[in-house]
């Protein structure tokens, strides 16, 4: 058995040149596009993880300036939404809820039977982080205190 070698190899070398090329720009294409898609694929999960948090933080921010107008309700005769009819704005300071605040609003719902008076309190949280505000509502229904409608 005998085997020939091509009488020109550098022109059997020249004319595979453009396939190699060819090949490496496909692969160029393809890992940049998987890079692109992964780069892609971290920004989403980290804004979802910055909504997660932030919306967490509002949520707080609601809870706890429903509960500053609960104590106010419950404390005093001149503050709170449910006493003076007006919504009430608490802004925060501090580490945990800095840059968020809670608008708090009060409606008289009606009389029960022992003569109290039953509110539905409405407090709403925002926390803003950079151009973006997140906002989250809690409702609470109250009862007035017996000892102010005997």
């Amino acid at each position: 058995m005998t085997f020939l070698l091509p009488m020109h190899p550098k022109s059997t070398m020249r004319n595979q040149g453009g396939s190699a090329l060819v090949m490496v720009l496909f692969m160029i294409v393809v890992l940049g596009s998987l890079a692109a898609f992964g780069l892609r694929n971290i920004e989403r999960s980290s804004d979802a993880i910055m909504h997660e948090v932030v919306g967490t933080r509002a949520d707080m921010a609601a809870r706890s300036g429903a509960q500053l107008d609960i104590s106010a309700l419950y404390q005093t005769d001149a503050q709170g939404s449910c006493l003076i009819g007006n919504p009430q704005t608490y802004t925060f300071t501090g580490e945990g809820l800095n840059n968020c605040e809670a608008t708090v609003s009060c409606t008289v719902i009606g009389v029960n039977k022992r003569e109290q008076t039953v509110y539905r309190l409405e407090s709403e949280g925002f926390c803003a982080v950079g151009d973006q505000t997140i906002k989250r509502t809690i409702e609470v229904g109250l009862l007035g205190d017996e000892k102010k409608n005997e």
